[in-house]
C-alpha cells in the first residue's frame, strides 16, 4: 500500500513540475513577443508625388554663307521643339556616379513632356552625364583645343538644370543650343577654319 502511495505521489509531483516548466515558457514567449511589438518602428510617411510637366526647346544658329539680315536671324533663332534630344534625372543637385538615373524625360512631336515625380531636388543630365566619365576621351585636337581635366569634372557634374519639386510644375522650359561646331562641350574649345 505504502509503495502504491509512494508511486501515486512521484506521479502527482511530475505532472505537476511539468505544467510549472510549461508554464513558465509560456509567459517567456509572451513577454519576448510583446517586446518585440513594442519596440518595432512605426513606417516612414511616404513622400507626396507631384506632377512636373513643360516643354525642351531647341534653339538654331546661322552657321556660314552670306550675312543674314536680323530678320532672318531672329526666325533662325526662335525657339523650336526640340524632338531630337532628351534628358535625364537624377535626384540632388549634382550629379555624381553614386546616384543612379530615376527617370528619362522624352517630349512628344510638340516638345511636351510629363513625369511623375516625389518631392525632392532633382538634376537634369544630358546623355555624356550618365555614363562615368573618362578623360583620356577628351584631348586635343586639329580643330578643338582641350581646356583641361578641372573644366571637363566640372561640366560632368554640373546639372544642365537644377529642379525644387515641392509642388506641381507644368511650365518647365528646359533650353538646348545648336552650335555650329562641335557638341556643345565648353571644354572643347573650337579653333579651326570657319566654314564659308
Amino acid at each position: 500500500m505504502k509503495t502504491i502511495n509512494l508511486i501515486i505521489l512521484i506521479f502527482c509531483s511530475l505532472i505537476f513540475s511539468s505544467y510549472e516548466i510549461h508554464a513558465q515558457q509560456k509567459k517567456k514567449t509572451t513577454k519576448k513577443k510583446h517586446a518585440k511589438h513594442k519596440h518595432k518602428k512605426a513606417p516612414a510617411a511616404a513622400l507626396p508625388i507631384f506632377t512636373l510637366s513643360g516643354k525642351i526647346l531647341i534653339v538654331n544658329n546661322y552657321c556660314g554663307g552670306a550675312a543674314p539680315t536680323q530678320e532672318l536671324l531672329n526666325i533662325i533663332r526662335e525657339p523650336q521643339p526640340c524632338l531630337e534630344k532628351y534628358f535625364f534625372l537624377k535626384k540632388g543637385d549634382a550629379n555624381s556616379a553614386k546616384n543612379p538615373v530615376i527617370d528619362v524625360i522624352h517630349v512628344d512631336s510638340t516638345g511636351s513632356f510629363s513625369v511623375q515625380l516625389k518631392k525632392g531636388t532633382y538634376c537634369v543630365i544630358q546623355d555624356f552625364q550618365t555614363k562615368p566619365l573618362k578623360l583620356e576621351n577628351y584631348k586635343e585636337s586639329e580643330n578643338f583645343k582641350f581646356q583641361g581635366d578641372e573644366c571637363m569634372r566640372k561640366y560632368w557634374s554640373d546639372c544642365y538644370q537644377t529642379i525644387e519639386l515641392n509642388q506641381n510644375i507644368n511650365d518647365l522650359i528646359i533650353t538646348t543650343y545648336k552650335k555650329c561646331f562641335g557638341d556643345g562641350n565648353p571644354c572643347m574649345l573650337y579653333t579651326g577654319p570657319m566654314r564659308p
